[in-house]
């Protein structure tokens, strides 16, 4: 015997009815889960960039990439013997880096 059918018995409620409520929670609990991860990949999980797809979206050689980490100028994460870039992260170096336009002073 099913749980559903043995906790009908117990509460003296009908199995068709027992099955419906035991059935709907279960769905509920998954449409929940499926939506808090859903939910949680967006908020919390950057794009993982490699070397080589860094440079050509900053548009500079990896080298360059490789000396900004190795001082400290940019923030990776090495996994194995390769290095990932949080998109986040270079953008926030994009920003941190730019420099206006000095305005010409008229004479």
């Amino acid at each position: 015997m099913c749980f559903h059918a043995c906790f009908a018995d117990f509460c003296g409620l009908s199995r068709r009815i027992i099955f419906i409520i035991f059935n709907t929670v279960r769905y509920s609990a998954l449409l929940i889960a499926t939506h808090a991860r859903r939910l949680w990949h967006t908020v919390n999980m950057d794009n993982l960039l490699g070397i080589n797809t860094a440079a050509a979206y900053l548009e500079c050689h990896p080298e360059t990439l490789r000396r900004f980490i190795r001082r400290g100028e940019l923030t990776a994460v090495k996994v194995g013997r390769t290095w990932r870039l949080r998109e986040s992260d270079l953008n926030a170096f994009l920003a941190a880096h730019t420099v206006q336009a000095k305005s010409e002073s008229a004479p």
